[in-house]
C-alpha cells in the first residue's frame, strides 16, 4: 500500500503482503493509521472498508467511486 499526498509526494509505503491479505488488514497491520492526525482525510477506492478505523482516530474517509 502506498500513501500519496495531494501534492503528489509519497507519504507512506507498506511492507509487501502476500496471499489473501485484505485491504483492511493491511491498513491495520502496516502502521499506516499511526501516521495520521485528527482531521486528516483519506481517499480510497471502493475496496477499502476502513471507515470505522478512521473514525476512531477522528479522520475522514473519502470513498472514490470508479
Amino acid at each position: 500500500m502506498v500513501g500519496i499526498a495531494l501534492s503528489g509526494s509519497i507519504t507512506f509505503i507498506s511492507a509487501v503482503y502476500g496471499g489473501r491479505a485484505s485491504d483492511k488488514f493491511i491498513v491495520n497491520d502496516s502502521g499506516f493509521l499511526d501516521t495520521l492526525e485528527p482531521d486528516d482525510e483519506v481517499m480510497v477506492d471502493k475496496g477499502f472498508l476502513i471507515e470505522d478505523e478512521l473514525a476512531n482516530i477522528q479522520c475522514k474517509l473519502i470513498n472514490l467511486r470508479f
